[in-house]
């Protein structure tokens, strides 16, 4: 259809500089470590300590204490019969604060758990409405915190994350394991 309506020079034109400046945007050379298109997608501890010049072994050592952490604490939460909601809210931010290559697109599962969770309560908090009214906005506001060398997503991701957990331990549901 695109050939018909543009003919096959707006294809040829595509194809000779659009793959070329992909490349040269993603992996070029010229560009500070810190300033890849790529780190700048990422809302995980590892980029944002990288985008801010923190040392390789730290923000892999970063990275993997938060894993551990969030494992823990999400397997403990998980250990009651909790609402959907937190469930999904739990993994969303979880999942993101676990994975040091996840990107902006990977935040669908966040946004489902932010607006489940939204649904499923009649009231909210100021703190709540402003935490998880930027959650929603983040797959956005990601490229702009990075690019202005203040990675605040993994803090917002942390927040929320950390809001799951409380909520899933104030469950007044009896544990699974008998006690936590």
């Amino acid at each position: 259809l695109s050939l018909g309506v543009h003919g096959r020079a707006a294809w040829q034109q595509w194809w000779a500089g659009v793959p070329d400046l992909q490349w040269r945007i993603i992996g070029a050379e010229e560009f500070d470590e810190r300033r890849k298109l790529t780190h700048l997608m990422m809302p995980g501890v590892m980029p944002a300590l990288r985008i801010m010049a923190a040392p390789e072994w730290l923000a892999q050592g970063l990275q993997w204490l938060m894993s551990l952490g969030v494992f823990a604490l999400s397997a403990r939460a998980f250990a009651r019969p909790l609402p959907r909601a937190t469930k999904v809210l739990l993994l969303g931010s979880g999942g993101l604060l676990i994975s040091p290559y996840g990107f902006n697109y990977d935040m669908t599962l966040l946004i489902a758990g932010l607006m489940l969770w939204w649904a499923s309560r009649p009231t909210h908090t100021l703190y709540e409405i402003i935490l998880m009214g930027i959650a929603y906005l983040l797959p956005l506001l990601v490229y702009i915190f990075n690019v202005t060398d203040a990675p605040m997503a993994p803090i917002i991701l942390g927040l929320v994350f950390c809001h799951a957990v409380r909520e899933a331990y104030r469950c007044n549901t009896p544990s699974i394991t008998g006690s936590v």
